[in-house]
């Protein structure tokens, strides 16, 4: 019989979204990145994302380019970052995928068994240590309310719930270690639609009869919060709850923000690099949606945007519940978002070019952001310093 591995082993099992961090990046979709904060700076020119990898960082006197051969992946050293995960969509791409990535690994942890295997031996399975289901919230609305009067009514019901004995009693029976939140609004044909993503972080199966038990609770508590603040919602579609275990990676995908997901569903990428004369796409449009539409000439996406950037001013986009990473046991975080916002830097990067402050402000005022990194990517100098002679 093979001798069992030390007890506590773990394994991840939410590869599919570690294969995608690491896969290089659709050079189309860092480029549209880019031109969607361009978009972002003309509609709010009082925000940090003005300078947002734009400004050189004050006490320096170039710009660096470098090149990780490992992600085969370019990026730039000695700018400022906006940090802004509701307003820049470069920043929002970083900072969520590194936040889905920290949840991943936290909640991705399998444990060694051995079981009997009907002939006097014993096999070996791993099983996640840490179960996951999904619940969604929302409440009512009327065509034409403001974003942040939902949005109020919205967090004051989610507040009322989770406040009381009641949350506790929750949590305690049914085996919730702690949540993990993400706020997700949207624009449709009948006005805004705030909602909220919340992960129950269980330590125990999710049977069909647990997770039925569990929304039938959730679903009247829910409704008793909503009313006590003066929101409306309904006993059948206020609150949905699913089991997310055989869909670990793409619940924890709900949690980012999928700023390429709103490029892609654009007719063509190069097209929306070139700020097209396209109308809105109409019903369930996110934030990165509407920036994207005022991009194509849609001036009224570009007002609801304002809107949307304004209501969320100071909304954390992700929290989760005190006390939830020593729960899992371990010291990793959500990190804070102006560490997340740079690139890392390994060992093995190595750096391409040092451009002055005149070929930057060259790069700059070209809108070839984008571009010089796609050119760079490919971790020749000789590239960059030809794509740097061709801006002249």
């Amino acid at each position: 019989m093979t001798k069992a591995p030390q007890a506590g082993a773990k394994h991840l099992y939410l590869g599919s979204i570690a294969k995608s961090a690491s896969r290089r990046e659709n050079g189309e979709e860092r480029i549209a990145r880019f031109a969607l904060q361009s978009a972002a700076r003309e509609l709010a020119p009082a925000n940090r994302v003005r300078s947002c990898l734009r400004a050189i960082v004050p006490g320096r006197d170039c710009v660096e380019l470098w090149h990780s051969p490992t992600r085969q992946k370019a990026y730039y050293v000695n700018l400022i970052t906006c940090n802004r995960v509701w307003v820049c969509p470069v920043c929002a791409a970083k900072i969520t995928e590194r936040r889905r990535m920290e949840l991943a690994r936290s909640l991705g942890i399998r444990d060694d068994l051995w079981i009997p295997d009907g002939e006097g031996g014993e096999a070996h399975i791993t099983v996640p240590r840490y179960h996951l289901a999904m619940a969604t919230f929302t409440i009512s609305h009327a065509k034409g309310e403001r974003l942040v009067d939902v949005l109020g009514r919205l967090k004051r019901a989610y507040k009322k719930m989770w406040g009381g004995r009641r949350a506790q009693n929750f949590k305690s029976s049914y085996r919730v270690i702690g949540t993990i939140r993400a706020i997700e609004p949207t624009h449709g044909d009948h006005g805004w639609h705030p909602h909220i993503h919340l992960l129950l972080v269980r330590d125990t199966w999710n049977t069909q009869e647990a997770v039925l038990d569990m929304y039938m609770t959730l679903d009247l508590q829910w409704f008793d919060a909503c009313e006590s603040v003066g929101a409306e919602t309904s006993l059948q579609h206020g609150l949905t709850l699913s089991a997310a275990d055989q869909k670990a990676a793409e619940y924890i995908g709900k949690m980012g923000q999928q700023v390429d997901d709103a490029i892609r569903r654009w007719d063509s990428l190069s097209e929306l690099t070139k700020y097209p004369v396209k109308h809105g796409r109409g019903s369930a449009r996110t934030l990165w949606d509407l920036l994207a539409d005022y991009m194509g000439g849609d001036v009224a996406a570009g007002e609801l945007w304002i809107e949307g950037i304004e209501a969320l001013r100071g909304t954390a986009h992700l929290m989760t519940s005190p006390g939830l990473w020593k729960a899992l046991g371990t010291s990793e975080s959500i990190g804070d978002d102006a560490e997340m916002a740079q690139d890392e830097k390994n060992a093995s990067d190595a750096i391409l070019a040092s451009l002055t402050v005149d070929q930057w402000r060259l790069v700059v005022r070209k809108n070839r952001r984008g571009e010089l990194l796609e050119v760079a990517n490919a971790g020749d100098p000789d590239r960059v310093a030809e794509f740097l002679r061709g801006l002249k």
